[in-house]
């Protein structure tokens, strides 16, 4: 079973999924972004209909602009930020909303810790273990731990490393993209949460495939909804 990104497979995800769409948050940001479509339609000669969705256009923004390409013609910068701010602002929401982020990354997250507690407890000799993952994966991981603010930009990471004092007692340092976390819950003032913090919070999100599959059996909708449905979920 893929579990290292959400693969619509889970009804009790497609259906939340499809319910956030109908926050009033999420369609504040549609409301936000209407006009921008509304130009970028006026420029482009197009009905407002044949402008791609807010992903789609985030995706071509962000390319070009990583890669020293000048935006499209008819694209300015305040239509640039404001495509920015709203594919944004719904990767965050959708990712935080109820239990999307455990049924989307619960199985993989246990696949994680019990890397960890194989080392904790000499059953391996691995030292270091390489994921290769998309944006799908990187941010319901870091929603899991109450960490997603907005969407991963290209060549984003998550590295957790191990330590261990002389006693032993083990530690857990969370960084994102080279940047130590806090997770919610773990001690401040400190890059090293005690490993059983990490854990208790670790595994309110981790899923068995079994318990997975038993809770995204339930009856649901077969297809999401626009694109957050189709990419996200």
């Amino acid at each position: 079973m893929e579990d290292m990104a959400p693969s619509g497979k889970c009804a009790k995800m497609v259906s939340q999924c499809n319910e956030v769409q109908n926050t009033s948050a999420f369609k504040q940001t549609d409301t936000s972004f209407a006009p921008v479509k509304h130009n970028l339609a006026l420029a482009w000669n197009v009905s407002d209909t044949a402008v791609p969705d807010v992903n789609d256009l985030w995706d071509n923004f962000y390319a070009r602009l990583w890669h020293n390409m000048s935006l499209a013609s008819g694209v300015t910068q305040d239509e640039f930020n404001a495509v920015q701010q709203v594919s944004m602002s719904q990767f965050d929401l959708v990712y935080n909303y109820k239990d999307v982020a455990r049924l989307g990354i619960g199985v993989f997250l246990g696949e994680v810790m019990a890397r960890f507690e194989d080392h904790i407890k000499n059953r391996t000799s691995l030292k270091w273990v390489y994921y290769s993952a998309h944006d799908t994966t990187v941010g319901p991981f870091l929603a899991a731990f109450g960490l997603l603010k907005d969407w991963p930009p290209y060549a984003s990471h998550i590295v957790l490393e191990v330590y261990a004092d002389t006693t032993p007692n083990y530690f857990l340092r969370f960084l994102y993209n080279d940047q130590v976390q806090t997770v919610p819950g773990c001690p401040s003032g400190t890059e090293f949460c005690p490993f059983e913090i990490f854990s208790d919070i670790a595994y309110k999100s981790v899923m068995t495939q079994a318990d997975w599959a038993s809770e995204c059996a339930s009856t649901g909708p077969a297809k999401g909804i626009g694109w957050v449905g189709m990419y996200l979920c």
